[in-house]
């Protein structure tokens, strides 16, 4: 086997382990983990960016995949942030909870907060 042969097939090698650890150690899973959609309305969105955390007691349940500019009837400016939640933990956040946009970090990254509401309602999968 030739030299060139050779360093071809090390370069492919080294190649399709770097996707698999991409693809393992993503922040999003690259969109291949099992999610649904919520759709969340506020008046300011801050400093939230595509791919912002949801957390929920520190712990990562979804993230923010699309920031839309709105206008409702009345004229009135909103921001419509979809949110894609891990459907690992559609029975942990319920009707009734509370999404927050919060900061953390010494530059003040933000991210939404959910905060489980005082009643435990439906899944939020089955509303």
């Amino acid at each position: 086997m030739s030299k060139e042969l050779k360093v071809g097939l090390f370069v492919i090698v080294l190649l399709a382990l770097a996707a698999i650890m991409s693809m393992k150690f993503s922040k999003t899973g690259f969109g291949l983990d099992d999610t649904y959609s919520i759709n969340l309305r506020a008046e300011n969105a801050g400093t939230v960016i595509k791919n912002s955390p949801v957390l929920m007691s520190g712990v990562k349940v979804g993230y923010v995949d699309e920031i839309i500019l709105n206008k409702d009837e009345s004229g009135k400016i909103y921001v419509e942030l979809k949110v894609l939640l891990y459907e690992e933990f559609k029975n942990v956040i319920r009707d009734g909870a509370f999404f927050r946009i919060k900061s953390s970090g010494f530059l003040g990254d933000q991210y939404i907060a959910v905060i489980p509401g005082k009643t435990m309602g439906k899944p939020l999968r089955e509303i």
